[in-house]
């Protein structure tokens, strides 16, 4: 196990977790047996000076590790079967939006799961817990794993029943932007439907394109799965762009982009009351990558 030593510094993420556990979730394809083996050979050091691995890390620690190590680095396997690596975890820590001790806000990438379950190979509620691993995590909404912007976790239980009961008495806000694929008429309205439950959208038309897209505000007054992709499809007749599950069909040549990309819905805005203070805050997620161009289009 001869060579260069590579370092590699604790993030802020991981400030206060033991020595083995760090390797673990960057190497975690390492045996127990390997991580033993280059203690007792001295060729693991934390700061410079000889770990015995029951060191506890502090952020800004330099860890050396022989370059050997590498060869364990390979996606996270938790019990349940979930994955993610430590570049999904810093990916994930960008996207934070705001941060205490009692919630923190992140503007959710497409395609990342809400929580785990069959056939989810990693989800948030599972990361989350792994950047903050001193504190109680709960997600006090979800979002589709289609559908991108703001979702805010609890860090206590206090502060959970808090925001949960914000959410359900409709005292917190929340506004999504959609590009619908074709004309939405009338330009502003209440939509109520009953599928299997209630379910209630505000909308406003914000600009559109005549013939091929419209863009579209949304405020949900109820949370039922898929609302507003349902609302979009079955009841304004315009799918919104991406969602081939609703019927969306992309004739790229007709809105003359060389790539669609994912479900063009955002959770734009959220407005709620601190779960500690009681102040009021606003907000605002920036434009997905693959939203921009469409966007950009449609605001003229």
């Amino acid at each position: 196990m001869s060579g260069k030593i590579v370092p590699l510094k604790v993030p802020a993420t991981m400030d206060g977790v033991k020595l083995d556990r760090f390797l673990l979730r960057n190497f975690p394809a390492m045996p127990r047996a390997v991580f033993h083996k280059i203690c007792r050979s001295g060729e693991l050091r934390v700061n410079s000076k000889r770990a015995n691995g029951s060191e506890r890390l502090a952020a800004g620690d330099l860890v050396r590790v022989p370059p050997m190590m590498n060869e364990f680095v390979k996606i996270q396997k938790s019990e349940d079967g979930s994955g993610f690596s430590m570049s999904d975890l810093e990916e994930l820590r960008r996207a934070i939006v705001y941060n205490d001790k009692d919630m923190v806000l992140f503007n959710k990438p497409a395609g990342l799961a809400c929580q785990g379950g069959t056939g989810i190979k990693k989800s948030m509620d599972k990361m989350v817990t792994a950047l903050f691993p001193h504190d109680t995590v709960m997600p006090v909404h979800r979002l589709d794993r289609e559908t991108s912007g703001l979702i805010v976790f609890a860090k206590n239980l206090s502060a959970a029943q808090n925001l949960s009961q914000q959410l359900q008495e409709r005292s917190a806000s929340k506004v999504y932007i959609a590009v619908l694929a074709g004309d939405v008429k009338p330009k502003n309205g209440v939509i109520e439907t009953d599928y299997e439950k209630p379910a209630v959208t505000e909308y406003k038309v914000l600009g559109n394109i005549p013939g091929k897209m419209t863009l579209v505000e949304f405020r949900p007054l109820t949370g039922r799965t898929h609302q507003l992709r349902q609302h979009a499809a079955k009841e304004l007749k315009a799918a919104i762009f991406g969602d081939d599950l609703y019927g969306f069909k992309g004739d790229l040549a007709k809105y003359k982009f060389g790539k669609i990309g994912g479900l063009h819905l955002l959770a734009k805005k959220l407005s709620l009351k601190h779960p500690a203070t009681n102040e009021v805050m606003e907000f605002s997620a920036t434009l997905p990558e693959f939203m921009i161009e469409s966007v950009k289009a449609l605001e003229l």
